[in-house]
């Protein structure tokens, strides 16, 4: 099992897990502290497209996955080389979103 683990500063965190042929997304992340609201969704992706998402990340400088069962995963690299991310939950809406800039670079979200 390979992961990519990216922490919030304070609370919370995005997963990416490499379980056999499946790459398995998780995210739980501060919305509103004050008023403990989080955003809370998981997708599950083959691996060998996530994989090839990748390579085209690395090519074109973006990447768009969708779900085994529905809802999504987007790269996109920033001028800075940093990875921009849009997760979306495989079992509600597109009003369901997750969106932030990694302070990673591409190599880091390989999980081989």
């Amino acid at each position: 099992m390979h992961e990519f683990v990216y922490r919030h500063d304070t609370d919370g965190e995005l997963t990416l897990r490499r379980i056999g042929d499946e790459v398995r997304l998780r995210c739980r992340w501060p919305f509103d502290l004050s008023s403990d609201e989080w955003i809370e969704l998981s997708n599950r992706f083959v691996a060998a497209n996530y994989d090839r998402g990748l390579i085209d990340l690395k090519r074109t400088g973006h990447a768009k996955l969708d779900g085994i069962t529905g809802g999504g995963l987007q790269f996109h690299v920033l001028q800075d080389g940093f990875v921009d991310i849009v997760a979306i939950d495989a079992q509600t809406t597109a009003a369901t979103r997750f969106i932030t800039r990694l302070d990673v670079r591409i190599d880091a979200l390989e999980l081989r």
